[in-house]
């Protein structure tokens, strides 16, 4: 079996062709992935209520919750503190409604992220709070 220069070139050139795109599909790949996890950490829904929300109980009626932060509303009055007097400062602290960030294990589709907002809205009313914010995402800048 001779085999030419030309035709060894030629074989040698198709397989750097393949091992190109197997490296440009992983790269892809792993790429993907990467973002999926990014956006899944970086989407959450703000619920704002009047009353102290039982994390536990929500979790556990809605499986697809990985997790719920209480956001500390004093960062807001901290920052409020040069543009309100003492009294309307003082009102505030009494009224202001608890903060809460849910997170969820994956990055919901439309479809699902609706029905997730209906089960939260659903929670709320059952545990009667009140969902006062929409559902938000945080757009990342990649």
């Amino acid at each position: 079996m001779n085999l030419s220069i030309k035709e060894h070139i030629s074989l040698i050139t198709a397989l750097f062709t393949i091992l190109f795109t197997l490296q440009v599909y992983f790269i892809i790949e792993r790429t993907i992935v990467i973002y999926e996890e990014t956006l899944r950490t970086s989407y959450s829904m703000i619920v704002v209520a009047r009353k102290k929300l039982p994390i536990d109980l929500v979790k556990g009626q809605i499986q697809e919750i990985d997790k719920i932060d209480s956001i500390n509303p004093r960062k807001v009055i901290n920052r409020l503190k040069t543009e309100l007097n003492k009294d309307d400062l003082s009102i505030l602290k009494e009224n202001i409604p608890y903060f809460y960030r849910i997170f969820f294990k994956h990055y919901p589709n439309p479809e699902t992220l609706m029905v997730l907002k209906t089960q939260v809205e659903q929670l709320m009313k059952l545990f009667e709070l009140k969902l006062i914010v929409k559902p938000i995402i945080k757009f990342l800048n990649f």
